[in-house]
């Protein structure tokens, strides 16, 4: 377990070859994209009772923006695999 940006307790998700294939396979860039997505929110939902101390509500709030940010990127990467789907 390492401490993440947010100062929670994450597994470390990704390795070395796992980032380089990403760079190469947008499908698996979004398994990625998901995988750490579903850890950032079930890491959001164990520290909910950090909303009532100023430092915890900004880490959440911070987890929270992350967690869109994330969101969009799979998306993103699905509207784009779709489109090239629909180009062919």
């Amino acid at each position: 377990m390492a401490t993440g940006r947010l100062g929670l307790a994450v597994d470390p998700l990704v390795n070395e070859a796992e980032l380089a294939r990403a760079h190469d396979d947008p499908r698996f860039k979004q398994v990625l994209l998901a995988r750490s997505l579903e850890q950032l929110l079930d890491t959001l939902y164990r520290n909910q009772h950090l909303a009532f101390e100023p430092a915890g509500a900004q880490s959440l709030r911070e987890g929270a923006a992350m967690a869109v940010r994330l969101a969009d990127q799979i998306r993103a990467i699905d509207d784009q695999l779709s489109a090239k789907t629909a180009a062919r």
